[in-house]
């Protein structure tokens, strides 16, 4: 806990400094650049006080995780609702505390003392369940299996795919969900834009286009709306495939993988199939927030056809394939430091969401791989940038197969 305090702590002043130290004309007051960097920090102070709490309750890590992510993919769908319809409602929502703060603007300090104090009723709360608990329990016990196991279970494919049916398929439909949600949100992108500039800002739309009521001007600012919450939703996917093929070096540290290379498996097969599964449980993740935005927006006046909305969705997949190739290559180096993947995509979807509002140096998006993919339908389609990131992927994923069959196992 002291850890997690102190990281957030160190976050806040970094990033609060280091927004003063740019001088942006209009981010000049370090009161306000603290309090927008506050609303950072301690939004990720909060969600992990939450994985506390749930880590008390479950008896497993994949179940606290589960929960956790759970709840944060409800209060999100939760929050989009009350931004549309009633922003005061959303002081009832801790996603949105964040944002009420309205740094730059109004500078409004009470949802930081709000997050603050939920923090501190889940830090006793997490006390209280950890106390009174027994060393290694939960109090939601692990459900028994089955006596006899299932042909699918005979396989080592099958036995993969059945450790992460549940997650799976929890993540893909909240995935389905969120595009929906967004998908829902495109008729009314103009609305926004005229109500907020900060929107404009998020989703890199000209705002002077919101003033312009012609078919064209509308058609450009759902467009470049569109490309921005595919990038979007592509670093949330890439999330998901992470959780996928990060349980081999997660069986592996737990001493699982040595019981299985007793049996007449080679090493090359459990990466190929752990990567493998990975990449198509990536795809159909990005197929299911194309499927989803094109479902919600299908019956608008300016609908876009199928094709065309997944043209846009599906080609981001090559960045989902690249973030999954150098995971491979860093589980297969240096395993015990794998997790620092989680560090690349919280900069990738800072860049992609927050960096059009701070006007952060250009030469930082060279660092994330989403920049170089085209937004379609806005931008036409760059396949020399498509194939390079592509052909990476394959091949930091073809370099970690052979490091990880020559290096030793790793073990807690």
């Amino acid at each position: 806990m002291i850890e997690l305090f102190v990281l957030q702590l160190l976050i806040t002043v970094v990033l609060a400094a280091s927004i003063q130290l740019q001088n942006i004309p209009g981010m000049t007051s370090f009161s306000e650049n603290l309090l927008f960097a506050s609303a950072i920090g301690v939004q990720s102070l909060l969600w992990g006080l939450f994985a506390l709490v749930f880590a008390q309750i479950f008896s497993d890590s994949g179940s606290a995780k589960g929960a956790t992510f759970g709840l944060l993919g409800l209060l999100y769908l939760i929050r989009m609702g009350t931004d549309t319809q009633n922003v005061n409602w959303g002081y009832w929502n801790p996603l949105s505390w964040s944002y009420l703060t309205d740094p730059y603007v109004k500078n409004h300090w009470l949802p930081i003392c709000l997050a603050l104090g939920l923090s501190a009723v889940l830090l006793v709360l997490a006390y209280i369940l950890e106390i009174r608990r027994d060393v290694n329990a939960g109090y939601i016990p692990e459900a028994s299996g089955k006596a006899h196991a299932s042909k699918s279970l005979l396989s080592f494919t099958g036995l993969t795919l059945r450790q992460q049916r549940t997650a799976s398929i929890g993540w893909i439909l909240g995935l389905f969900v969120l595009g929906i949600t967004y998908g829902s949100m495109i008729d009314q992108i103009g609305g926004f834009v005229e109500s907020s500039p900060t929107i404009s800002q998020l989703f890199n739309i000209d705002p002077h286009l919101a003033n312009e009521a012609s078919k064209a001007a509308s058609k450009a600012m759902i467009e470049s709306f569109m490309s921005t919450i595919f990038m979007i939703c592509a670093v949330m996917v890439a999330c998901f495939a992470v959780t996928s093929l990060m349980r081999m070096v997660t069986e592996e540290r737990k001493n699982r993988q040595e019981q299985l290379y007793a049996m007449p498996i080679s090493r090359y097969k459990v990466y190929a199939t752990y990567m493998i599964i990975s990449w198509i449980l990536g795809a159909l993740a990005q197929f299911a927030v194309t499927l989803g935005i094109y479902l919600s927006q299908a019956n608008n006046n300016n609908a876009f056809s199928f094709a065309k909305v997944a043209a846009a969705g599906m080609s981001w997949t090559v960045g989902i394939f690249f973030v999954l190739g150098s995971l491979g290559l860093l589980m297969a180096l240096i395993p015990r430091w794998s997790a620092l993947i989680w560090v690349y995509l919280g900069f990738a979807f800072f860049m992609s969401y927050i960096g059009n509002i701070l006007n952060l140096p250009a030469w930082l998006n060279n660092f994330n791989i989403f920049h170089h993919i085209s937004r379609l339908p806005v931008e036409t389609m760059n396949w020399g940038n498509f194939v390079l990131i592509f052909t990476l992927a394959v091949a930091f994923a073809l370099i970690g197969m052979v490091v990880y069959r020559r290096r030793d196992l790793i073990g807690d």
